[in-house]
């Protein structure tokens, strides 16, 4: 049986957030901008990053930002601009403080040295394709900020990250191309955004568009460790590039990876939709996009994106794939039709908390991945 809708409180949200910040969770960049030091968020938690490292973006003194999110450099900016993007170091606004790339504190202004244990702790990174995913190393798990029984699965997420090798070997993520980010606001917990991200049962009755490009009496869920593999078939092209011998098969519309807790990498016929989920509260959920396109040679014919409608311009791609009746186009209607049904459902879940009332069973195959979801949030 479903947890129950204790799983959405407040109190339950307080404990999950804190435990977060122990998972596995994708280095969103807040800018594009090549200098040595960018801002980024893991989660809900700011991050700095430097090439492969990654830091808290909040100095050790007295709890400043460090950084804050910047555009990408202008061309035309004068050139001591471009020479102050060469640093190698980041100082603190408030009282100066300095740290190396290294995360090592080198300069404390007004102590006659440097304090000991004072530097920037470094977070736990691991790459996948061209995407970072990190995590702190210091998960809360004891005291005022351990996790409650609705979080508790959470500190069970550290260790390796979520292992979808099986599901993406042979495709050419590292060629993968950035070509776009959105953001949308969902009035709903986050784990109500995830439950239905990981059942296909409501594709005929809210996405009715989406399910005449699937095949859905052959859709499928794969549950493993930490993972659930969503895969629909397409009723016609075009198709997902997969190699021969792939699991999920050749005819394949789109492959929904789900890593827990926050991430879920769509691959399409065009490339890849990278989703990202951020709890802001127990009643808002951040859901951020990147799309990113396969290199010419590899994504299917029907699939392709003219190069001309790429530079940052993500919509070009749900159109194009859309046009060429791809379950991959129209992200932004498909997000739309799940962000006011997942709406609908916080309101009716609010009541329930109020009223103390339950939830039902699941759907054997089609729920599969909810299942699996509430087992590795509580467990």
């Amino acid at each position: 049986m479903h947890p129950g809708p204790q799983l959405y409180s407040p109190e339950a949200f307080s404990s999950q957030r804190r435990a977060l910040a122990g998972t596995w969770q994708f280095v969103r960049r807040e800018s594009d901008s090549e200098a040595p030091w960018t801002s980024a968020r893991l989660g809900m938690e700011g991050v700095l990053v430097n090439g492969d490292r990654a830091y808290p973006n909040v100095c050790t003194h007295r709890g400043a930002v460090l950084l804050e999110p910047s555009p990408a450099p202008d061309a035309d900016a004068p050139t001591s601009s471009k020479n102050s993007r060469l640093k190698t170091s980041i100082t603190c606004p408030y009282h100066g403080r300095q740290f190396g790339p290294d995360g090592r504190l080198k300069v404390a202004p007004g102590c006659p040295e440097v304090p000991a244990g004072e530097d920037l702790e470094p977070l736990a990174i691991t790459k996948l394709g061209p995407w970072s995913f990190g995590r702190f190393t210091a998960p809360p798990t004891a005291g005022p900020l351990a996790a409650g029984p609705l979080a508790a699965g959470l500190l069970a997420g550290g260790g390796a990250l979520p292992d979808v090798s099986r599901w993406v070997d042979g495709l050419p993520l590292d060629a993968l191309r950035f070509a776009g980010r959105s953001s949308y606001t969902v009035r709903a917990h986050w784990a109500l955004w995830v439950e239905n991200y990981l059942e296909g049962l409501h594709v005929p009755f809210v996405h009715r568009a989406l399910a005449r490009t699937l095949d859905l009496g052959r859709y499928r869920t794969v549950v493993e460790d930490r993972v659930v593999v969503q895969i629909g078939p397409a009723a016609t092209g075009p198709y997902v590039p997969l190699p021969a011998g792939h699991p999920a098969g050749i005819d394949v519309a789109g492959l929904y990876l789900y890593l827990y807790p926050c991430t879920a990498l769509n691959i399409y016929a065009w490339g890849v939709s990278v989703n990202v989920v951020e709890p802001i509260s127990a009643k808002e959920t951040r859901i951020h996009y990147e799309r990113w396109q396969w290199p010419p040679a590899h994504g299917a014919a029907q699939g392709d994106v003219p190069e001309h409608r790429l530079g940052g311009q993500a919509r070009a791609l749900g159109a194009q794939a859309d046009a060429q009746g791809g379950p991959g186009g129209a992200l932004d209607q498909v997000e739309l039709e799940d962000d006011a049904i997942v709406e609908r459902v916080a309101r009716g879940v609010d009541a329930l908390i109020a009223r103390g009332g339950r939830l039902g069973s699941y759907a054997p195959g089609w729920e599969d991945g909810t299942r699996a979801f509430h087992t590795w949030l509580t467990s």
